[in-house]
């Protein structure tokens, strides 16, 4: 095990992580903007085509074809955010399963020296956090340790693999230390943040890890990227409605960056035919994306998009417009959370940085002597994200200051959440809406101090003068509150700071760029910091990038102590196209715009506001400072604190995009810098109508108490009708001519089902035409008791719709015959019909069970009969073909549960269609109508019930042949003697004629 005493560090991250901008992702971006699609929107809120799509792929790259699983993806901004997201997930799941902190710990394998000498001095040293992950060099002194019940999660980094062979050797490595974690009880991750794009998920598909990490590689380093994919077992502890969006990324699941991804693995060949189909509904179909996002990404947080109207799908956004595929169109008052600089797809994104884009060119320099003419900061370090700004800062300050212990920030202060930032945000609104102990242990050198508490002064003071204060570190205006620190706790870290030695840091990320009015929050209130970050607007709500402002005193120092490691901040982080985007936003609203029109432009807005809330009881006041702006629910009518931030925001969230087609998350506005008169006065104007006219405190009320009552509700799948069930499926239908299978194929293509319709006899023009109009449909003239039309039932359908969801067996043949008359000509028929009722089905079945259990999954339908629950005379042979099809299908479906395919067998009456029809001893009165049985028939397939009843009468008789065979038997022997006796004239007993009554009731006469 490493020893970081020990440790001789030579860090081989000097060079930056990302390669030169590529014309291929150049390209791509080009594209996606001059579509003019949405980047960044609501934080982890927006359900993007990509971010559901490629969560998708990787589910289905990870399927054995033994056992089949759901993963689920984490996206975030960086390899390194996604190794802090894996710790704090494995930390997570041993609390849970203790309900107390573990003294087990987290070990990793690989080449993890830089990030544990970053640890050890982030932390300042020894503490909880850090003790609690150990290092370790070789697979032996891991199994060892495993072995000595020390570890609740082993992480392991995989080499870098480019072929068949190295694959099996690399899992022959990892395979004895997995089964070993298997049999602890040991949670398993491998690291493939090493092997290249074209190869990844291969070995994690073979070793089955419960979760892996993927970084950069995946987007071939042309941009931050991280990906945290877990099996559903090690989800479980994010699986909750209060901690389903406290793993939240500002940048992570940027629409530009998957897509690229995606674009990448389908040109690799790695996503097949079949898959892509699937894709193509989850971005044509809104739906559909719904349900991916709820089964790969979160099935809570999906749960509350639509809880919250917050399942908003944008065709295209530009400047504040949102255009929504329905045809609405809303204004995007919250910019991601406080990213938006100049709107959504700005023109010179497009036209003066990817036209323009040259990989010779030092772009980076370019953003640093900008930042400096506007803060006149020297030294600029490059991020990634907010996060990882705060994550260099603290890193800054420990190393130009390491014989101070202790960091001091404020209550309510938020930073992020990576292993050092969320140390910082421990008492922020956002981390206590759940149990606090999801993110420890914490960082035991932090102290907090609450600004606005009684006594604050005294308190600040206290510790300020204690002597071992490394860093005083805060947002000026917090931004989730947008409550500015009093200025008398400022001039306090002012007071004591040169005597004391300390250095001093704002976080920025969301306040900074011109968003208070100055470029810096600082500015005007407390003494030029030492180190400052910046984040959110330098994005330009379009690609993720950061920065960590450093004094040159606090660059020096840093240098001086730590030579290797600063030398990785400098470059680690460095994107090129990055920081071209940021630098030429920043150009451009220097030269257009000065702090002092910023403030005027901010000023008015801010007096919209004021008289658009004016008259209603929902709204008290608009606080912030500049454009750092919320609105404030009224006390009087919402009292609790914890109830206004969890229920009262969201839900009036809600109505105002309902209302006033204005998306203002959390009551929180962050409008572009440049934002225009015009563009005040319709944001004014629409919220001061729908709070005047629509909404009201009762309804904010009644709102509230149908949210909570939708949150008891369980999570059952998106899909709470027909409708939204059968939307996109591909279904095969046999039989599809006439009778239950035309009609079924009618409401299928109403419902937009994909459709391959399958029959003997030519098809209706009329119906054609009917079909066609409602939805896509695969029409093929076969009969399905030939095998080379079979093959090439099966050839069309790949072609056409690369495979099916559905196969619905609904091609029968009815044969009516005692056994003693049948004739050597009839015996032909009943060779038929088990071709048609049986061999056909199974055929048919087989053709599409692979690729179906390749897709991940898939559904069996079978027309079954009622003869099937007891011996029906004169159905022996129609008996006998679907019993033998009831018998294969129970067998497949024992087979197949792990490759989650299911089965459902339709056990059907009699039924009004031209196959009963034709045979006069049925009796027409006893026959229910095709209209009566497709609402259940389409409900049981939805449900995927294993068997469908359509009455009563039918389910007992079943229940009895299984229960009392030989009784069964006995009565169905009377009633049939019984009938032969009529028919024949003779006189039967009174017992046997009740008998007859009963058993008529309990067999094929349906109930009406």
């Amino acid at each position: 095990m490493n020893n970081i005493l020990e440790l001789e560090i030579g860090l081989s991250l000097n060079k930056p992580i990302y390669s030169s901008t590529s014309s291929e992702f150049l390209d791509h971006a080009q594209k996606f903007h001059n579509s003019e699609r949405v980047s960044m929107l609501i934080v982890s809120l927006f359900v993007s085509e990509s971010l559901a799509q490629l969560a998708k792929i990787y589910s289905d790259l990870l399927q054995s074809s033994i056992v089949k699983k759901d993963y689920k993806t984490f996206f975030n901004n960086s390899y390194d955010e996604t190794l802090h997201a894996a710790i704090k997930l494995c930390r997570h799941k041993a609390y849970v399963s203790s309900r107390k902190s573990t003294l087990k710990k987290i070990a990793l394998l690989g080449d993890y020296r830089s990030f544990q000498h970053w640890l050890y001095i982030g932390l300042g040293g020894s503490c909880e956090l850090a003790t609690g992950i150990a290092f370790f060099d070789t697979v032996e002194e891991l199994i060892n340790a495993c072995n000595e019940n020390d570890l609740h999660s082993v992480i392991v980094q995989a080499n870098s693999v480019s072929s068949g062979d190295e694959v099996k050797a690399e899992k022959r490595r990892i395979n004895k230390l997995r089964g070993i974690c298997k049999k602890n009880n040991i949670a398993f991750g491998l690291d493939e943040s090493m092997i290249e794009l074209k190869n990844q998920l291969l070995l994690a598909k073979q070793i089955e890890p419960d979760f892996i990490l993927l970084g950069e590689s995946a987007a071939e380093y042309q941009a931050p990227f991280g990906a945290l994919i877990m099996s559903s077992e090690m989800y479980e502890p994010w699986n909750d409605p209060q901690l389903c969006f406290l793993h939240s990324s500002t940048f992570g699941g940027n629409n530009l960056i998957l897509s690229f991804v995606i674009e990448r693995l389908k040109r690799l060949g790695r996503v097949s035919a079949s898959l892509i189909y699937k894709l193509d509904q989850i971005d044509a179909d809104f739906e559909s994306r719904l349900a991916a996002t709820a089964k790969h990404i979160n099935p809570h947080g999906t749960k509350l998009y639509r809880l919250l109207g917050l399942d908003i799908n944008v065709k295209s956004a530009k400047r504040l417009s949102l255009k929504l595929h329905n045809g609405d169109t809303i204004l995007d008052c919250t910019g991601n959370y406080g990213c938006s600089l100049r709107g959504h797809n700005h023109e010179t994104i497009a036209t003066q940085v990817l036209q323009l884009h040259s990989p010779d060119r030092d772009y980076w320099s370019l953003l640093c002597k900008k930042i400096f003419e506007l803060t006149e900061f020297d030294v600029v370090l490059p991020s990634v994200s907010g996060a990882s700004a705060v994550d260099n800062a603290v890193l800054a300050a420990r190393m130009a200051n390491p014989s101070k212990q202790y960091i001091v920030t404020f209550n309510k202060n938020y930073s992020g959440k990576t292993l050092l930032s969320m140390s910082l945000s421990q008492y922020a609104s956002a981390a206590t809406w759940a149990d606090s102990n999801v993110f420890a242990p914490y960082n035991d050198s932090v102290i907090y101090v609450d600004p606005h508490a009684n006594g604050a002064n005294e308190q600040l003071t206290k510790v300020l003068t204690q002597g071992n204060i490394c860093l005083v570190w805060f947002e000026v205006i917090q931004g989730f509150d947008c409550l500015p620190i009093p200025q008398d706790v400022l001039d306090i870290v002012d007071l004591y700071r040169e005597a004391n030695g300390y250095l001093v840091g704002t976080d920025d990320v969301l306040a900074g760029v011109w968003r208070t009015g100055n470029f810096l929050s600082y500015q005007g209130k407390v003494k030029k910091p030492d180190i400052v970050t910046l984040a959110k607007s330098l994005s330009d709500m379009f690609f993720p990038i950061g920065v960590t402002l450093l004094s040159q005193s606090v660059a020096t120092a840093a240098q001086q102590h730590q030579p290797e490691l600063y030398q990785t901040l400098t470059s680690r982080y460095i994107n090129q196209l990055g920081s071209h985007i940021a630098y030429q936003g920043l150009d451009d609203l220097s030269s257009r715009l000065n702090e002092s029109q910023i403030k005027q432009t901010y000023t008015r807005f801010r007096l919209a506001l004021e008289d658009a809330i004016s008259k209603s009881k929902v709204f008290s006041a608009v606080v912030g400072e500049g454009g750092l702006i919320k609105l404030v629910l009224n006390q009087t009518y919402f009292p609790s604190a914890k109830a206004r931030k969890m229920l009262f925001e969201p839900v009036v969230s809600n109505m105002l995009i309902k209302h006033a087609n204005l998306l203002i998350f959390m009551s929180r506005l962050n409008m572009p810098r440049d934002m225009t008169d015009a563009e005040i006065a319709i944001v004014a104007t629409r919220l001061k109508h729908a709070l005047e006219y629509q909404i009201s405190v009762k309804q904010v009320w009644a709102n509230t108490f149908k949210l909570l009552f939708k949150l008891c509700m369980p999570v059952k799948s998106l899909a709470k009708n027909d409708a939204e069930f059968y939307r996109g499926k591909r279904i095969l239908l046999t039989g599809a001519t006439s009778g239950i299978g035309l009609s079924l194929a009618m409401k299928l293509s109403e419902y937009g089902a994909h459709l391959i319709l399958i029959g003997r006899r030519e098809f209706d023009k009329k119906s054609m035409n009917i079909l066609r109009a409602n939805t896509e449909c695969l029409f093929i003239q076969a009969d399905i008791c030939d095998e080379s039309a079979r093959r090439e039932i099966y050839k069309k359908t790949m072609q056409h719709f690369h495979g099916v969801d559905i196969v619905i067996n609904n091609a029968g043949m009815s044969l009516r015959k005692s056994v003693l008359s049948m004739s050597s000509v009839q015996a032909q028929d009943a060779s038929r019909t088990t071709q048609v009722n049986y061999i056909a089905a199974v055929e048919m079945t087989q053709l599409f069970l692979a690729q179906m259990i390749e897709q991940g999954g898939g559904q069996i339908v079978n027309s079954q009969s009622v003869v099937t629950n007891y011996p029906s005379p004169m159905f022996a042979c129609y008996a006998a073909s679907k019993q033998a099809l009831k018998a294969y299908m129970g067998t497949l479906s024992v087979e197949n549960m792990g490759n989650n395919i299911k089965v459902t067998d339709l056990n059907l009456p009699l039924i009004a269609t031209p196959m009963s029809m034709a045979t006069s001893a049925y009796g027409n009165d006893a026959l229910l109508s095709v209209e009566q049985v497709i609402p259940q028939i389409l409900e049981g397939i939805r449900k995927q019930k294993r068997t469908v009843y359509f009455n009563t009468s039918a389910a007992i008789a079943d229940k009895l042949t299984a229960i009392m065979p030989e009784s069964t038997e006995w009565l169905i022997g009377t009633k049939y003697t019984v009938d032969m006796n009529s028919l024949l004239g003779r006189k039967n007993p009174p017992f046997k004629e009740t008998i007859e009554k009963v058993i008529t009731k309990l067999t094929c006469r349906a109930d009406r």
